[in-house]
């Protein structure tokens, strides 16, 4: 359907360029009208950057999900809090022995969780993430320690992160807004 208003708005400026040569109008008027045109074809063009929404899941945890409801999922998980709005709960070995899981609770919320593995193929990894994904919203950061791909969004920031000496790949997901509260209060609670 796209391709056909397209081809509907070619002609329609064809013919008005036709008639405005019949006329000997100025080029400026040519030009105005080519540049319309420009502008309607733009215009007409969904928004193919916005992609595919980004996953707020990993397992049975979803960014946002009470903390209270996820209780017999973290049976496996030690959980401590730091303060009274934060709660960390880690689950180590999972799935090989040398990886671990990290969710971050703010205010009884999932703000944040991060997978750690020590095995894992980066290439394929990349590689399947980016199928999923799309191509990184932002430049791919690197240094001598780490390359890491950033994928966000208006709610939700992805990170897949290569740590090049401890030989771990690291995928996180944050909730934009929760997951920079939970960082500040347990900071804030670590420096009392």
């Amino acid at each position: 359907m796209r391709k056909n208003n397209y081809q509907t708005i070619e002609i329609t400026m064809k013919k008005t360029v036709n008639e405005l040569k019949k006329n000997r109008l100025p080029i400026f008027a040519i030009a105005s009208v080519l540049a319309a045109g420009l502008l309607l074809t733009l215009s007409a063009k969904p928004a193919a950057a916005s992609g595919p929404k980004m996953p707020r899941k990993w397992g049975p945890f979803e960014l946002g999900a009470d903390y209270k409801d996820l209780k017999h999922d973290l049976t496996l998980f030690k959980c401590r809090a730091p303060n009274a709005e934060t709660q960390e709960c880690k689950l180590i070995g999972y799935p090989q022995r040398d990886d671990f899981v990290v969710l971050k609770f703010y205010r009884e919320k999932l703000a944040g969780l991060a997978e750690f593995r020590s095995s894992a193929d980066w290439d394929k990894t990349v590689s399947n993430l980016k199928d999923q994904l799309g191509d990184p919203t932002l430049p791919e950061y690197q240094s001598d320690r780490a390359v890491a791909y950033i994928w966000e969004d208006s709610q939700t920031y992805i990170s897949l992160t290569h740590l090049f000496k401890l030989g771990y790949i690291v995928y996180e997901i944050r909730d934009r807004t929760a997951e920079p509260l939970y960082r500040k209060s347990a900071t804030a609670s670590s420096q009392k």
